[in-house]
């Protein structure tokens, strides 16, 4: 009977979180490195709190060898044998719900692109863009203080070495206004390191509705 050696990798722990975990069960392991085509791994949250990014992988490729390599879908330097990590195969994410939520309050949820988001010695990496003329409904979250008359028309995620850069435009109905929509952007602050509402210039409306004042949104 072949030996089994059972193993339990744990990645992106977070306080007041379970870690995301990848057990894996080894057969006839010879104590070097191994490559898995196809396992699981469990969900896992990645960013600063209340602006993470959920990640809830389907099945995902182990690759711990340096003589084999990848050779699943996957970026071209995946496939070199030096490289070593996690390719997440499927699965979806999730933007932050203190931030922004579907028009139907739940997380607003987008597909992987297949073999895209790794996890290798600099942590997560994922890039990826989403992008409707016509817009997608939201709602803001508590942190934004829940406006619901929004439309999302940008969505754009980068992720590297564990952190998030996240880029949401769109428009927002101001109640004041009689609901007259706003251009406004949630982004990322290189400096602050942290999640910014701003509202993005806009060209004239008529706020109360009358045809008698015209407002122009310079920023802010």
């Amino acid at each position: 009977m072949a030996s089994q050696t059972s193993i339990d990798i744990l990645l992106f722990r977070r306080q007041n979180y379970p870690a995301a975990r990848l057990p894996y069960i080894l057969t006839a392991w010879s104590g070097k490195g191994f490559l898995e085509s196809e396992t699981t791994m469990t969900p896992a949250l990645v960013g600063n709190a209340e602006e993470e990014i959920g990640v809830t992988p389907g099945k995902v490729g182990l690759d711990l060898s340096r003589q084999e390599a990848y050779s699943g879908q996957a970026p071209e330097d995946v496939k070199d044998a030096g490289w070593m990590g996690i390719v997440i195969k499927n699965g979806r994410v999730g933007l932050p719900p203190a931030f922004i939520k579907s028009d139907n309050d739940d997380r607003v949820l987008f597909n992987l692109t297949p073999g895209e988001m790794l996890y290798d010695r600099n942590g997560i990496f994922y890039q990826n863009q989403a992008y409707s003329a016509e817009g997608i409904p939201v709602n803001f979250g508590d942190s934004l203080g829940g406006f619901q008359d929004v439309i999302v028309n940008l969505i754009y995620l980068d992720m590297y070495n564990n952190k998030v850069n996240l880029e949401i435009q769109g428009e927002m109905g101001i109640p004041l206004f009689g609901y007259q929509r706003a251009k406004v952007r949630l982004y990322t602050s290189k400096e602050l390191g942290k999640l910014v509402f701003s509202v993005t210039e806009t060209g004239k409306f008529d706020p109360a509705g009358t045809g008698n004042i015209a407002m122009k949104i310079s920023g802010g």
